[in-house]
């Protein structure tokens, strides 16, 4: 989620907190629909901006740089990020036969291993339905998946 979209949304709670306030405190029925309606149109706003934006799902190591430094990027990009840990981190449902718990729709997944990684790439495209691009940490730069991701973005 862009900066702008969360800021538009505590933007959304703050004038929804202070509808609420004014509404307690005896404030003239005026002031407190007004604060109620600049809350439901900034909310509209940042929910459109949501929807709309490519999400992109991120698997691997959490807190790490080749992670942190992809998730910044794509962020930057303007895509939308989900992180899994991960198989090694977290057992992966799709495994055990069931679905994949990720949110908002992902356009691609990608799968950021450590090198010479022997452990299975986990099966999000396959569950999801979408692309996805195993990169071993350090073997890409950003920019290069970002610009595959982009591509896969137009085409959706």
């Amino acid at each position: 989620m862009r900066w702008s979209d969360e800021y538009t949304g505590y933007a959304a709670a703050v004038a929804s907190f202070a509808a609420v306030v004014l509404w307690a405190g005896g404030a003239s029925a005026g002031f407190a629909v007004a604060a109620a309606g600049i809350a439901v149109v900034l909310l509209a706003v940042a929910l459109r901006s949501w929807r709309r934006t490519a999400r992109v799902l991120v698997v691997g190591p959490p807190r790490t740089e080749p992670v942190d430094l992809l998730e910044e990027a794509l962020d930057g990009a303007g895509f939308g990020v989900a992180h899994c840990p991960g198989p090694p981190f977290r057992a992966c449902p799709v495994y055990a036969g069931r679905p994949c718990p990720v949110h908002g729709r992902p356009v691609a997944a990608v799968i950021v291993r450590e090198p010479g990684s022997s452990t299975p790439v986990p099966p999000c495209g396959r569950a999801l339905h979408i692309p996805a691009l195993p990169v071993e940490a350090g073997d890409r730069a950003p920019a290069e998946a970002i610009r595959d991701l982009t591509a896969i973005r137009a085409a959706w």
